[in-house]
């Protein structure tokens, strides 16, 4: 699928008659392509990971609060005077984790390894990706020249038939050998399309 992206991309500008050079055309490809794009949100997502296998080793910090209002009377003949029961809570809880196995270690270290994982696939993936258009880049260069070279024997070749049919006429050849130019001119036309 990403071939025929490519592929149509640079066909469309050079129907445009804009030169596309093989840099532009790998830099549209790498720009284009969906599994790099997916490659580089699983770098990070894995930098996610790690950083959260980092943050399992840290202490952590837990406040609670808790705050209880009662009733409260007011004495109606007197000046405003209240009774009131309120309870105020609160703590702080600090956690370290000291020992848990080497779970914290092992999941920093799994962290890493697919962090680095990652970077290679999205490294490997540019490194198809470019590849794959420099072979399309050069198919389609070489298609090019060819299709100069059928254009310039279509042109020897439709010189050559009038050139046979003026001398058929005269009679200084036979019908077979202007049947022969045109067959080898028709199939020169074949081949540019």
């Amino acid at each position: 699928m990403n071939k025929v992206i490519v592929l149509f991309l640079i066909i469309f500008q050079i129907s445009f008659c804009d030169v596309v050079s093989i840099d532009k055309a790998i830099s549209l490809g790498i720009d284009n392509n969906i599994n790099i794009k997916v490659s580089e949100k699983q770098i990070e997502y894995s930098r996610y990971k790690l950083s959260s296998a980092f943050k399992e080793a840290l202490p952590s910090i837990k406040y609670e609060g808790n705050y209880a209002a009662g009733e409260y009377t007011r004495d109606m003949g007197k000046d405003f005077n209240q009774n009131e029961k309120i309870s105020y809570s609160q703590g702080l809880t600090l956690t370290q984790p000291l020992f848990r196995g080497g779970i914290i270690i092992g999941g920093i270290n799994i962290a890493k390894l697919t962090l680095s994982k990652s970077f290679f696939e999205y490294l490997e993936e540019k490194k198809a990706t470019r590849l794959e258009i420099i072979e399309i880049y050069s198919t389609i260069l070489q298609n090019q020249r060819e299709l100069k070279v059928y254009e310039s024997t279509k042109e020897e070749r439709l010189k050559r038939y009038e050139r046979q049919k003026i001398q058929l006429e005269m009679k200084i050849i036979t019908k077979s050998d202007l049947l022969k130019t045109e067959s080898t001119l028709s199939s020169t036309i074949a081949d540019i399309i």
